[in-house]
């Protein structure tokens, strides 16, 4: 399937063609940015192997040329793609062999400086070296998630895999002439681990462009972890992010707020590209200081590619970004040269309609649920509670040592089924993967009449309120990341972290959808993250990802902590001795 075969949408910045030429657009003060919310091709070969996997790859490439050709036509400095794009989503890729079809041997920029473009050397590397002329033709920056083959040998590199070869999840960055800048390998896996690797250390990487903007970079689940982003931002000074990511929505986070509140929590840019295959996978935007300078979401189950362009501040704290209002243009490729209608205000929001026929029987109680569309979180405690019309209400839910609470005023003349979900506990995924300690406070509505509909990821609602306060007492330690779920998508959410609120008012305008407060633990290693993550999950496996991760601090730390080492079960204090040697 190529592109010309279905529809993709433009959406830009107030007047692009103007602000563009205008000799009010300061190239000190801002620059384009371009995202792809990339959905990939079919997979159309009756076998899967290497060829058949290069082949696939370069039908997406074609694809992220007109993309590319299309951002940089319209002003574009520099466009960010989808994680798995190339590879086309996890679909294909279940073990390392698999992984493995897909992947090359990227050069490292450090260590040398190279142009794959029409250069014979890389004739072995069709998929690096089209990348590289993609932004050469284009004479654009472009940032792409890939995967990297390194080599290696178990007998001298004790970290080697036992099939001789590192896979890695990593993101490309090729300058306007086709020159690799930058490479950086995800840090955090989520549900990778039975076919890529973890680097050797987490390392944060930036790059330097030639109009004035130094940009880090992460993929994906790395967004929940203090590392590398501290670095970035604390070390590096960096102020813009490029972000490639597979977020998988679901009511708790989804995937355009966690993005919209990164941004507004660090105060910071960030060019967000999601996958586009569907309402499941769906969701990327650009974001300053936490306004939406421009998003789309793909709230079918159709596949559908959006390219998103927009002028943003280089330095966002000292921007006033809410006059870069958003406008967009539907358009195939047949006709982007003769489309010349702006439509404004339009509702980027579909889905299917939702019930609102409620049952006065069901009463507020308390329902588990291990449906993957809650975050990767099982056993927590939720709420189900009928929304009345014109009647403050307060709703509270309890998890562990977590209290969440919402109170709000609605003036909808509907009922409707609405949940509030309380959790303190681990971020499941991988068991061969890094935990993560969690709390999290969010209510949303149910998409039908019973418990488990509030499983079902909404995109749109007839509810209204006209105020609300959702409060959690958090711990220490905790990165807040408050969301807020509205239709329009706006920045209209009030936090404050001294009182542990998310909270708005006068919002009579907007649907309500949700709110969350989803709160990665970032604080001191030994008060916290391994003492309440190893004593409840710790296996062979568990220990030796962190004693490859953190090295020295394991060691220290857990061989020498009498209560942790107590609770541990016999063989893990046998493994925990071997560590004291090991290490």
């Amino acid at each position: 399937m190529k592109l010309t075969n279905f529809i993709f949408i433009l959406l830009i910045g107030v007047g692009v063609s103007n602000w563009i030429s205008s000799a009010n657009f300061n190239q000190d003060e801002y620059y384009v940015g371009a995202v792809v919310d990339y959905a990939p091709v079919d997979f159309n070969y009756q076998e899967f192997n290497k060829t058949t996997a290069q082949l696939y790859m370069l039908e997406n490439l074609e694809n992220y040329s007109d993309f590319t050709k299309e951002a940089k036509k319209n002003g574009g400095q520099i466009v960010v793609f989808s994680e798995y794009g190339i590879c086309g989503t996890w679909s294909l890729i279940n073990t390392r062999d698999d992984f493995y079809n897909f992947l090359e041997v990227i050069p490292d920029p450090t260590k040398e400086k190279v142009i794959a473009c029409n250069n014979p050397i890389f004739s072995d590397r069709p998929i690096f070296s089209r990348l590289s002329c993609i932004a050469k033709e284009n004479s654009i920056y472009l940032a792409v998630d890939y995967g990297d083959l390194q080599y290696c040998d178990p007998k001298i590199d004790g970290n080697c895999p036992e099939d001789g070869r590192y896979q890695f999840n990593a993101e490309l960055v090729f300058s306007p002439d086709g020159l690799l800048v930058a490479k950086y390998y995800k840090s955090h896996l989520f549900e990778e681990a039975s076919f890529a690797d973890y680097p050797p250390s987490v390392e944060p990487i930036y790059v330097d462009t030639d109009f004035g903007v130094r940009f880090g970079m992460f993929i994906c689940f790395d967004i929940m972890w203090k590392q590398p982003q501290t670095d970035l931002i604390e070390k590096y000074g960096v102020e813009n992010i490029l972000y490639s990511t597979e977020w998988i929505n679901n009511n708790i986070v989804p995937a355009v707020q966690i993005q919209q509140s990164w941004s507004k929590v660090n105060g910071l840019n960030i060019l967000a590209s999601n996958s586009g295959s569907s309402k499941n996978e769906s969701g990327s935007g650009i974001y300053s200081n936490g306004e939406i300078l421009t998003y789309t979401i793909n709230s079918s189950d159709d596949p559908k590619s959006t390219l998103l362009i927009s002028k943003i501040p280089k330095h966002p704290k000292q921007a006033k970004t809410n006059i870069l209002k958003q406008v967009s243009k539907k358009i195939t490729l047949n006709n982007i040269k003769n489309q010349e209608n702006f439509e404004n205000n339009i509702k980027r929001i579909e889905s299917d309609s939702i019930s609102q026929h409620i049952d006065d029987s069901i009463l507020t109680r308390t329902f588990i649920t291990n449906n993957p569309r809650f975050a990767g979180i099982y056993n927590f405690t939720a709420i189900p509670f009928q929304l009345v019309p014109d009647k403050k209400q307060s709703i509270q839910a309890i998890h562990n040592n977590l209290t969440c609470t919402f109170t709000f005023n609605s003036p909808s003349n509907k009922k409707q089924l609405m949940a509030l979900v309380a959790y303190d506990g681990i971020l499941q995924n991988n068991p061969q993967e890094e935990k993560i300690k969690v709390q999290i406070c969010s209510t949303f509505i149910c998409s039908g009449e019973d418990d488990e509909s509030c499983s079902t990821i909404a995109f749109n609602s007839d509810i209204k309120l006209s105020s609300f306060i959702l409060h959690g007492t958090f711990g220490d330690g905790y990165q807040y990341y408050p969301l807020l779920n509205v239709v329009p998508f706006d920045n209209v959410g009030n936090y404050d972290k001294s009182a542990n609120t998310l909270s708005a008012n006068n919002i009579e305008n907007y649907e309500f959808i949700g709110a969350s407060f989803f709160n990665p633990f970032w604080g001191s290693l030994k008060n916290l993250t391994f003492p309440e993550t190893l004593s409840s999950y710790v296996t062979l496996e568990q220990i030796l990802i962190y004693q490859k991760r953190f090295h020295w601090k394991l060691k220290v730390w857990i061989c020498n902590d009498s209560s942790f080492f107590g609770s541990l079960s016999s063989s893990c204090s046998i493994i925990c001795l071997f560590l004291l040697f090991y290490l």
